[in-house]
């Protein structure tokens, strides 16, 4: 295994793909606690102003015409994004749905989906942000960067083929992958580990058949209540086994997520991606005033440790990261301080949240287990095998 010094050394460079109109454009002015007031641009404003007076973004990236600038102490890239076109979109949007969102953002207000509401520049910020999730993708497969992450909003994971949903109005994973498929002729697999604090069901529903896509996804989950996202719902047809789904209880702390990654492990390791795909929420942190779960910072270093030692053993390091949920501005601008260092290798600076992590990261996780979800998981484990050998049968053919 590669230490992070090792990787610094022998690895180029991490990217970040980001673009100034993340932080100011499609601003719905919703008032709190409305759930669609949460997704605005203070979500990118904020943490990028904080990365910047960290010394991690030059002052001169904004403003700099050029598409990329890189930042030598920390062997940090950045590049900023193109625009997704309308031919992209049908990749894996209907026409109804494309344009519903083009209808909307032209008369700048309107609801376009559950909790989706428009503004005159949805449009424009949306192909954006799904332009960053390709670009992100694309630099990775054509090894211009062996590790890559999004910096983008709005989200995309719920957004199914013919609607928006959750704050999510065109799936910006989907989008990058199937673009990348269709002009670069990519046929080989990809595993996508989603730890939002909410389940994909977009990037699930889209991939529930496709043999070549391995969709993981560890969600906060209502247990006894009848949801998506649990651990019978595995894939069907040819895409039977490519399904991974981890449901945890609300509260749930560290010691899930590291649960978590001990249920997947197996699951990358029989499908043997080429790279691998990580939407990331920052609302399974305990700040979040959305999401219900009690990740510390802890939690999500120990989660990039695992996720950087899984991709060099499985795909040269080959890892493409997105941003999805996360609300509370203080905590993304922390996480994502988390994400650089140990995706440069540099020095982690002291965790922002110690103070608490007595608390929410040390207990054990038997102890704090809820009760339907034991007898559920145990169930998961005893079927996990028999699911692993449905994956293994699924590579061969």
């Amino acid at each position: 295994m590669l230490t992070n010094m090792a990787r610094k050394k022998e690895h180029n460079k991490f990217e970040i793909v980001y673009s100034p109109k993340f932080g100011f454009q499609h601003d719905i002015h919703y008032p709190k606690p409305s759930f669609e007031s949460y997704e605005n641009p203070n979500r990118c404003y904020i943490p990028w102003k904080y990365l910047r007076e960290q010394g991690y973004i030059p002052n001169e990236f904004n403003h700099n015409k050029k598409k990329g600038i890189t930042n030598k102490k920390y062997q940090l890239a950045l590049q900023k994004p193109p625009k997704l076109n309308r031919y992209d979109l049908k990749r894996v949007h209907t026409n109804n749905h494309i344009e519903k969102v083009k209808y909307f953002s032209k008369h700048g207000s309107g609801q376009i989906g559950y909790t989706v509401m428009a503004t005159k520049d949805i449009w424009d910020i949306s192909l954006t942000s799904s332009g960053a999730v390709y670009k992100a993708l694309e630099d990775v497969f054509l090894g211009k960067s062996q590790r890559s992450f999004s910096f983008n909003r709005p989200p995309g994971h719920h957004a199914v083929s013919g609607e928006a949903d959750g704050l999510c109005v065109f799936n910006n994973v989907a989008l990058a992958i199937e673009k990348l498929r269709d002009v670069h002729n990519f046929n080989g697999n990809i595993a996508i580990i989603d730890i939002d604090a909410h389940f994909g069901d977009g990037i699930s529903k889209i991939y529930y058949e496709d043999p070549s896509v391995l969709y993981c996804s560890m969600h906060e989950y209502g247990f006894g209540g009848a949801e998506e996202g649990h651990f019978t719902q595995i894939g069907v047809e040819s895409g039977l086994g490519t399904n991974v789904n981890f449901p945890i209880p609300f509260e749930a702390n560290d010691s899930f997520f590291r649960l978590f990654c001990d249920y997947v492990k197996p699951f990358v390791e029989r499908f043997q991606p080429e790279m691998i795909m990580v939407p990331v929420g920052f609302d399974g942190h305990w700040m979040d005033p959305l999401g219900n779960l009690k990740f510390t910072s802890q939690g999500y270093r120990d989660f990039y440790k695992w996720i950087l030692d899984l991709a060099d053993k499985l795909c040269d390091g080959k890892i493409v990261l997105n941003l999805e949920g996360g609300y509370s501005h203080y905590a993304i601008s922390h996480l994502m301080e988390d994400l650089i260092c140990s995706f440069t290798g540099t020095k982690h600076p002291k965790a922002f949240d110690g103070f608490i992590q007595d608390i929410y990261s040390r207990k054990n996780h038997t102890k704090s287990l809820n009760s339907l979800f034991l007898v559920e998981y145990n169930q998961a484990k005893s079927m996990q095998k028999n699911n692993l050998l449905i994956l293994d049968k699924l590579q061969r053919s």
